[in-house]
């Protein structure tokens, strides 16, 4: 608990250093940004409005983050995502009332950020409560070393989530950002879920590797591996199937730009069930604490997908942007493969082939299925919502089944892995 103070309280030290930063990037952003937008809001309102979005954020660097690192590596972490999914769901709620009151955009956000704000608030009650954190320690910044390694994790990992609204926005016309925009939301909205689900495995590899289990390590990381790859195709081939008829349902009457792209949606879902069948490498890197190490292949995923995605939009348009996603994803797993094996675990390559193709493979026999011998037209959301549902059973059935004939061995630590829990 000594050596876990010393962490915490040079972490709240340099999380309070970066709100600050933080603070004056927000106001200069909101002096800044009214003068070259064109909106319908005054000068005044624009500014505040920045204000008080960013609010929450300062808020949650100053008093939260340190809490939901401490909670998230003692495999808490689902105490954050309750507060997060009450807050989300509250905030829901009172933005409707608001709106319906006719109360004015400023107001909405600003009751919104409030309550963002109190879940920072409510996190650290509970970590004065569960934890003896010794307020008196000296902090020691030798135990953030590779702290600047995981800020250029960070801004690398930005540069890649917003190349493609960039990419587009400079090089296409804003209509194209809407089409982009709604095929986004349907594709992030599933790895968002994906990742959640898988994102706790840092802390398990940390633990692991901290005591230097390396029969839990052998045993366990292959089912999380295949895991992973199941979860993944269970969520993205339903996405796949689904996403045509969803968008069309969404952009229903709106007839400025053909919402339609198959193409481009096509590669856009490959490229983040790419990005979600690695998280549990780049999660074993993390864990290890080989970020320094490891930061060139951020930088390098990051620079593919700009460079390519601006050389690509020019010559085939929006499909060159989720190109340039894709084969930056595939590069970051291939070389997150490659380091994990070389440096931490050398994991069975053969496994690794074997869970991607039996995946790939109920994947395609699905997406078959469903497009070739079950065509269907959608009404309304809760036709949509019921044949989504059916879909998603029928992948889970395939994919469980096609998996087990791969690892029968597997299936049965798994098993014994879900009962012990």
């Amino acid at each position: 608990m000594k050596q876990t103070s010393i962490v915490y309280k040079t972490s709240k030290i340099y999380y309070k250093k970066f709100s600050i930063f933080l603070s004056v990037y927000v106001f200069i952003l909101g002096i800044v940004y009214p003068l070259f937008v064109s909106t319908e809001l005054s000068y005044i309102d624009t500014f505040l409005l920045v204000i008080v979005i960013g609010a929450s954020s300062i808020f949650e660097y100053m008093f939260g983050m340190v809490n939901q690192l401490l909670l998230f590596a003692d495999q808490k972490a689902y105490v954050n995502t309750l507060l997060h999914i009450f807050s989300i769901v509250f905030n829901t709620a009172l933005s409707m009332i608001f709106i319906k009151c006719g109360y004015n955009l400023v107001i909405v956000k600003l009751f919104s950020s409030f309550i963002f704000i109190i879940k920072p608030i409510f996190l650290n009650i509970y970590v004065k409560k569960n934890y003896k954190i010794d307020d008196t320690v000296n902090p020691n910044a030798a135990v953030l070393s590779q702290r600047n390694a995981a800020l250029a994790k960070s801004i690398a990992y930005y540069i890649h989530t917003s190349t493609d609204t960039l990419v587009i926005s400079l090089c296409m016309n804003a209509k194209w950002v809407s089409v982009y925009s709604v095929h986004r939301y349907v594709v992030g909205s599933i790895s968002n879920l994906v990742s959640s689900i898988l994102g706790n495995t840092e802390s398990i590899f940390g633990q692991m590797l901290a005591n230097n289990d390396k029969t839990a390590i052998q045993k366990e990381l292959p089912i999380y591996d295949i895991i992973s790859k199941m979860l993944s195709t269970v969520f993205f081939v339903p996405c796949f199937i689904l996403i045509f008829g969803f968008v069309k349902l969404y952009t229903e009457g709106v007839s400025d730009i053909n919402y339609i792209q198959p193409v481009f949606a096509t590669f856009l879902c490959i490229a983040e069930y790419v990005y979600c069948t690695g998280i549990i490498y780049n999660n074993m890197i993390m864990g290890a604490g080989h970020l320094e190490q490891t930061k060139w292949i951020s930088i390098s995923e990051a620079l593919i997908n700009i460079c390519l995605s601006f050389i690509l939009v020019s010559k085939i348009g929006i499909i060159g942007v989720s190109i340039g996603t894709l084969v930056a994803f595939i590069f970051a797993n291939i070389a997150n493969i490659v380091y994990m094996r070389r440096n931490i675990y050398k994991m069975s390559l053969t496994l690794i082939i074997k869970s991607y193709l039996s995946n790939i493979i109920a994947g395609v026999i699905t997406i078959i299925i469903f497009n070739k011998l079950i065509s269907f037209t959608f009404q309304n959301y809760l036709v949509f919502a019921i044949y989504g549902l059916f879909v998603t059973l029928v992948t889970f059935a395939l994919v469980f089944v096609i998996n087990f004939l791969f690892f029968k061995r597997e299936f049965k630590i798994m098993k014994n892995m879900f009962l012990k829990k």
